[in-house]
């Protein structure tokens, strides 16, 4: 199985605190950011953890899926699963 990671997913279900990240929105480790993957007809967006920045890119970074996922037959990933993400790829950090 194979998914895509998609830039800035729209989710319009933000919760109390969150924040839409823009080019100069802190991300830091520990934190709830909402990314989304697209695998053929199946879009899911979800929250992971910031278990850590790229020493090498301020942009990139280690996540771990802080979810149950409804779509795995499609995509493959679930709750746990670690994936690198890019700032782009993230619509809100809370």
């Amino acid at each position: 199985m194979s998914y895509e990671l998609i830039i800035k997913p729209e989710s319009t279900v933000l919760p109390k605190g969150a924040v839409k990240v823009s080019e100069d929105t802190p991300i830091n480790e520990g934190q709830h950011v909402k990314i989304g993957v697209k695998s053929g007809p199946a879009t899911e967006i979800f929250w992971a953890v910031v278990v850590e920045q790229s020493a090498f890119d301020e942009n990139r970074f280690l996540v771990c899926i802080d979810q149950d996922l409804q779509l795995t037959k499609f995509h493959g990933l679930s709750d746990k699963d670690e994936l690198v993400v890019e700032r782009k790829h993230i619509v809100a950090v809370m």
